[in-house]
């Protein structure tokens, strides 16, 4: 009677931390919410979600950080927060992906360390810009020779992140099971994510055109493709953990 017992214990106490696993998976896989509104909002409200263009000479570009000195500093705080949702998302994706059945441990690592150091990307330049906004009385030369390395640093370092698509579909590529954790178009569709970001090599032989860090090719596609990624691995990876959830109700059952 009491090994009966002990075995419903354990069973009950397995079915918790399964739940609580799923949860936890919900809560910051739906941080990509927040996330995409605090990283585009607090852009829009600095006035860098159209960037300064590289064509700038250092006149215009002080001219720009002195008109807009106030909402450069708010818009960046702002989106700073979206950083912390990002390493948050990116959790919850890799924990969903281990989920696969006999998946290689590195993978996981992978993608830890890709959307750990992706998440500088964001950081590291943002905080040039707020240096060349924090003192403005510097030679007009080091405020441009700051938002050059802000801007440059923020389209080419694409390389983390072609790296995060790229542990992803891996490891959906891993998955043979007969109900797959993601379909296996997911893996496709984040070798695609992740080629997008290549053309952001070719921005420093350019200040103008669609090669131009604020041009069509290097800024605003990457940036549309992104988006709409983020929004569909969210959708997705809900999808995965409630079907998990259905299943393991019915064993239970």
């Amino acid at each position: 009677m009491s090994v009966t017992t002990s075995k419903l214990d354990i069973g009950s106490a397995q079915l918790d931390a399964a739940r609580t696993n799923r949860r936890i998976r919900l809560l910051l896989i739906r941080a990509a919410v927040p996330l995409l509104i605090l990283m585009f909002g607090g852009l829009i409200i600095a006035g860098f979600m159209v960037p300064i263009p590289p064509s700038h000479n250092a006149a215009q570009v002080v001219a720009q950080y002195t008109e807009d000195n106030f909402r450069i500093k708010l818009g960046l705080g702002i989106a700073f927060g979206g950083v912390l949702l990002l390493l948050a998302f990116g959790s919850a994706v890799a924990g969903q992906t281990r989920m696969i059945e006999n998946l290689p441990p590195a993978l996981t690592y992978f993608q830890v360390a890709s959307f750990a150091s992706g998440s500088l990307t964001f950081v590291i330049p943002w905080i040039f810009f707020l240096t060349a906004a924090y003192r403005l009385e510097r030679a007009p030369s080091e405020i441009l020779m700051l938002n050059d390395l802000g801007w440059i640093a923020f389209v080419f370092a694409y390389i983390a992140f072609t790296a995060w698509n790229f542990a992803i579909a891996l490891s959906i590529f891993c998955d043979k099971s007969a109900n797959p954790v993601y379909p296996r178009w997911m893996a496709y569709f984040n070798i695609f994510v992740g080629l997008s970001f290549v053309p952001d090599t070719f921005i420093a032989f350019f200040k103008s055109g669609v090669f131009a860090w604020n041009g069509l090719i290097p800024y605003w596609i990457p940036f549309a493709i992104y988006g709409v990624w983020i929004t569909t691995t969210m959708i997705m990876t809900v999808k995965a953990i409630k079907r998990e959830e259905v299943e393991q109700g019915s064993v239970k059952a």
